[in-house]
């Protein structure tokens, strides 16, 4: 508090908007959704006051994980929509991927496993058409990848479609370490 209130009266816009978004992250961890929810806000507010729309997105999807923890799921898809949104009109495709992939995770929860389908090949879209561009890149795309892998194997679990699951499962355990030994159980009917 004492913090923020110097940056206030410093007017640090930057600095009262990342402890806002700090203060809904500990909340969130701490299950006190009404005030991550009122920190993320009040984090939002200033940020548009930056006009820094990246950040908008990372927020608008925080927002969008307290809703589903507190089962408002349609609250929760509108702060994803509006996440994906800004993302699109900025063109940002990488920064929207979270909230696309947690989307896919709360479709699925609420038993919408097409939409869910459809969300994971939206990422798998931008994953392959983005320019990937040194490690750090390197590091995300593998990751975002995996993610993908891992919520389309869970939905193909839901549909009781093991033979597929334990395909995902073996290619994404050859993502992580292609020098894996696990190949020959790659034959479990």
């Amino acid at each position: 508090e004492l913090y923020r209130e110097k940056a206030i009266e410093l007017r640090d816009t930057g600095v009262v908007a990342l402890s806002y978004a700090k203060d809904g992250n500990y909340y969130l961890r701490q299950a006190l959704y009404d005030l991550a929810f009122e920190a993320y806000l009040e984090n939002t507010r200033w940020l548009e006051r930056l006009k820094d729309s990246t950040s908008l997105i990372f927020t608008y999807g925080d927002i969008a994980q307290v809703m589903d923890r507190k089962e408002r799921f349609e609250e929760a898809i509108e702060y994803y929509q509006k996440s994906i949104a800004i993302g699109n009109a900025k063109n940002d495709l990488l920064s929207q991927n979270p909230s696309l992939i947690n989307m896919s995770i709360l479709w699925r929860k609420t038993d919408h496993l097409d939409e869910a389908y459809a969300v994971l090949d939206r990422v798998d879209s931008i994953l392959t058409n983005l320019p990937w561009e040194g490690e750090m890149d390197s590091y995300l795309h593998r990751d975002y990848g995996i993610y993908t892998e891992i919520n389309r194997a869970d939905l193909m679990l839901e549909e009781k479609k093991y033979r597929l699951v334990i395909e995902k499962l073996l290619g994404i355990q050859k993502q992580l370490d292609p020098q894996s030994d696990m190949y020959p159980y790659s034959n479990i009917q």
